[in-house]
């Protein structure tokens, strides 16, 4: 069976709606977050975007000191992970 598949919703199940998109600004509200013990699909956004950036911002450093990815970890979290 041929078809042609939109590649937005090539994830989705037959019947399933999209959601609305985030945007840029995602809006926390904490009374909601705390409502919800921090679980919301809102606080999870905004903890998947800031995961993203801080890997970006890892890379970054990496790339411009020339210093190992590992290494530019291990400064950061204080020297734990290698002696």
């Amino acid at each position: 069976a041929c078809y042609e598949q939109d590649s937005l919703t090539l994830n989705m199940k037959e019947g399933e709606k999209d959601e609305q998109a985030y945007g840029v600004i995602i809006p926390l509200s904490p009374k909601d977050v705390m409502a919800q013990g921090g679980l919301t699909a809102d606080a999870e956004m905004a903890n998947g975007r800031l995961a993203m950036l801080g890997l970006v911002a890892t890379v970054a450093t990496s790339v411009a000191t020339g210093t190992p990815f590992l290494e530019v970890v291990n400064k950061m979290v204080g020297g734990v992970m290698m002696a």
